[in-house]
């Protein structure tokens, strides 16, 4: 059997290839590490990063350490996912640009990274029951993928009262109405979302009439009609000779 030095010495390429020094990479891996690696020639972030630790271990590195750095990521680094089954193994298949065969991704959920989870779930975004079974599985998700909750159980002609909706549900109101998600997702409390909803509610003819200043009254009046003023009172001498 090969070891670790050896196998990183012929490349990741070759050994990915190999009938052989592959399985002995994923044997030599999971005893390090204590799980199998993903693939690191399939397009997988996670499968690169984890053949680059495999090679750092190969020159004396710490594996304990080297498992923690896995799971950093600078995607999404200001929200976060948190999955429920940490031992379970996930996977999703994926495209390459150019190619029209499918790959996979796999990766255990004490490794999980951010671009998996994003990956896991923007796979399923065409079959609804599928997408939901995956956001199921995560005990947190960033407000793009939170669950949709019903606005309310009221006519829909009725105003809402948006003090009582939860921030989720207020969200959910900014979807269904298609506003600009990077307009509000980044709002965290009920007060700025209301605010937002307010604001964005407000018809635009109310606030031209608004800028416009007040109405003028005399507008309004019919053409055809004689101001009630101009019409002198009987026995008022208006000065003017009769005809």
């Amino acid at each position: 059997m090969a070891t670790a030095k050896e196998i990183i010495q012929r490349g990741m390429v070759a050994v990915r290839n190999s009938a052989t020094l592959y399985p002995e990479y994923q044997n030599l891996f999971n005893e390090a590490f204590g799980y199998f690696p993903e693939c690191p020639t399939c397009g997988s972030l996670l499968g690169q990063n984890q053949w680059k630790a495999f090679a750092a271990f190969a020159e004396g590195a710490d594996p304990k350490t080297l498992l923690s750095n896995q799971n950093t990521t600078e995607t999404m680094s200001k929200q976060t996912f948190k999955i429920k089954d940490r031992a379970k193994l996930y996977s999703y298949n994926f495209k390459k640009k150019g190619q029209d065969r499918d790959f996979t991704s796999r990766t255990y959920g004490d490794v999980m990274t951010e671009d998996f989870a994003i990956g896991y779930l923007d796979s399923a975004s065409e079959d609804e029951e599928l997408l939901n079974q995956r956001k199921a599985e995560f005990a947190e998700l960033p407000a793009k993928y939170a669950k949709k909750e019903a606005v309310a159980d009221v006519d829909p002609n009725a105003p809402v009262d948006l003090s009582k909706l939860k921030l989720t549900q207020l969200q959910a109101i900014a979807t269904e109405k298609a506003y600009p998600a990077e307009e509000w997702e980044k709002l965290n409390s009920k007060a700025n979302m209301i605010a937002y909803l307010d604001a964005k509610a407000i018809p635009a003819d109310t606030a031209k009439g608004a800028e416009g200043g007040a109405p003028d009254p005399a507008k309004d009046l019919n053409p055809d009609e004689t101001k009630k003023e101009d019409i002198p009172a009987k026995g008022v001498d208006t000065g003017e000779d009769l005809v």
